[in-house]
C-alpha cells in the first residue's frame, strides 16, 4: 500500500526507516510516497490514501510513544518499580533528596 501526501520538502533523496515505515523523500518535490504493509496500514489506523504530513507525524508519534511507554513497564517490571506503593515511592523520593542536600 502506497499513502501519499503533501508537504513542503526541498532536500536530497534520502530513505529512513522508523516504526516499520520507509520514507523516500525527493529533492524538490512536493509529493512524499511512503510504501506500508496493510498489517502496518491497519495497525497505525490510518484514515485514508491521502494522509497530509501532520497527521501522519502524530500517528508515529503516538506509535512511538506507545514503544517507549511499553519499554518504561517492562523496566519498572524488570526492577521491582511496578510492584511499589505511593507510600514505598515518596520514602525513596525523600531518601534521595535527602542524600542529595547531605552531599552539598
Amino acid at each position: 500500500m502506497k499513502i501519499i501526501f503533501n508537504s513542503q520538502f526541498s532536500i536530497l533523496n534520502w530513505k529512513k526507516y522508523l516504526c516499520g515505515v520507509e520514507f523516500l523523500i525527493r529533492y524538490g518535490m512536493k509529493t512524499l510516497n511512503i510504501a506500508i504493509s496493510d498489517l502496518e496500514y491497519g495497525k497505525f489506523g490510518i484514515p485514508g490514501e491521502y494522509l497530509n504530513f501532520t497527521d501522519l507525524t502524530d500517528i508515529i508519534g503516538r506509535e512511538l510513544m506507545r514503544q517507549n511507554l511499553n519499554r518504561c513497564v517492562a523496566l519498572a517490571e524488570k526492577y521491582g518499580l511496578s510492584s511499589m506503593t505511593m507510600e514505598d515511592i515518596t520514602k525513596e523520593v525523600k531518601a534521595v533528596r535527602k542524600h542529595a542536600k547531605s552531599n552539598h
